[in-house]
C-alpha cells in the first residue's frame, strides 16, 4: 500500500509528464510556454496542499452553515496578500471572493 505522501508526488510527476508532452505537442494559441509551465510546478508545495486539504475537510460545512469555512478562506487568502470580498449572503452564510 502506497502513503498518501508517494501518491500525490507520483500524481505530480505524471502531471509534469503530462504538461511537457502537451506543451511540446500543442500548437494551440492558448498552449503555455514549457519554462512557464516549469515555473508553476517549481511553486507548488505539496505538504501546504496536504494540509490545507485537511483543514478544510475537517471544517463542517453543510448546507447553511458555510460562515466557518468562508472565515477559513478569507484568512487563508489574506495570508497570500489577496485582497477579499466578503459577500454575506445570509445569516451563517458568506461568499468569499478573492479579488
Amino acid at each position: 500500500m502506497i502513503s498518501v505522501w508517494q501518491s500525490i508526488t507520483r500524481n505530480r510527476r505524471l502531471r509534469t509528464e503530462n504538461l511537457k508532452v502537451s506543451s511540446a505537442t500543442t500548437n494551440s494559441k492558448y498552449s503555455l510556454d514549457p519554462k512557464l509551465v516549469a515555473r508553476i510546478l517549481a511553486e507548488v508545495r505539496e505538504e501546504e496542499i496536504v494540509s490545507m486539504s485537511s483543514d478544510v475537510i475537517n471544517i463542517p460545512s453543510p448546507t447553511g452553515e458555510e460562515l466557518q469555512m468562508a472565515q477559513y478562506m478569507q484568512s487563508e487568502l489574506q495570508k497570500i496578500s489577496l485582497d477579499v470580498t466578503w459577500q454575506e449572503v445570509e445569516e451563517s452564510r458568506a461568499n468569499v471572493v478573492p479579488t
